[in-house]
This record gives structure tokens, C-alpha cells and sequence, in this order.
């Protein structure tokens, strides 16, 4: 997938939201409600991400729907606009969380992913989901 997006409006947000952010990193907990069963990280490792990243100097920045919200971290963004959104996420590059749209969206704009999901089970295979990329690591979670 490719997406070539931008306006001035959207890039100057994007620059204003990171101008405070030292090395920022994109995370998403979630996914959206319909698959929030079996694609949402389990909160105790979606808090061990969340840590992980701030221990190696990362800003993590929480994008989420408001519809299947995890509450954790400082820097939340809920319900953001596309626009925005793809601009801030090509301008990070970097995300780290569910197999989901968003991670889908990041390669799109170039980005690297660090993808978390579950083990393969009869409601997901990631082979269906993953992609063979450089630019894309997974890591599974046991299914109990």
C-alpha cells in the first residue's frame, strides 16, 4: 500500500502537535470495537509496551477511537481527524501496537511497524494480515 497525502493545514498541525516531543513514537493499544476480542493488546502488556517505550527515551503518543478506549498514557489522541492523522503519522514513522488499520496506514506513509497480535487461533491468522516488509516486525501474545 502507498499514500501520498498533504496540505499545509494539516502539516503545520502536525509540526505545532511534535514541536515538544522528542522522539516520538506512535501506539495503539486497540482496535475497533467489533474486533477489540481478539486484536486489542491485553492491557497488562499494553501498559509493559507503553513503559517500554518511555524507558528507551521514546514520547509515546496514544491514537485510539473513543469507542474502544484504554486508558493509559499522557500524550492521548482520540477520534483524530485522517488528515491529521496521516500526516502525524508519516511525520513520526514509527508505530508500535495492534494489528489493526492504523498499522496498515503507517506502512502506507513509509513508517516502521512494531506489531503486536495475538497467536493464531480460529478468529485470526496473521498471515492473512502480516506483511512480508522490512519495514514490518510482529510479535505474538499467547492465547489462553
Amino acid at each position: 500500500p502507498l499514500v501520498l497525502y498533504s496540505d499545509i493545514e494539516t502539516e503545520r498541525w502536525a509540526d505545532e502537535y511534535l514541536k515538544d516531543k522528542p522522539k516520538p513514537a506512535i501506539f495503539v493499544p486497540t482496535c475497533s470495537p467489533f474486533w477489540k476480542d481478539v486484536r486489542n493488546i491485553p492491557p497488562v502488556l499494553a501498559k509493559q509496551i507503553y513503559d517500554g517505550l518511555i524507558e528507551q527515551g521514546y514520547t509515546p503518543i496514544v491514537c485510539q477511537s473513543s469507542a474502544n478506549f484504554l486508558d493509559i498514557g499522557e500524550h492521548q489522541l482520540n477520534d483524530l481527524d485522517l488528515k491529521k492523522y496521516i500526516c502525524l503519522l508519516r511525520r513520526v514513522g514509527l508505530y508500535f501496537g495492534a494489528n489493526t488499520g492504523d498499522e496498515h496506514l503507517m506502512t502506507a506513509v513509509g513508517g516502521r511497524t512494531f506489531v503486536y497480535q495475538p497467536e493464531d487461533h480460529h478468529l485470526f491468522v496473521g498471515s492473512e494480515w502480516n506483511y512480508v516488509h522490512p519495514n514490518s516486525t510482529y510479535y505474538t501474545w499467547r492465547v489462553s
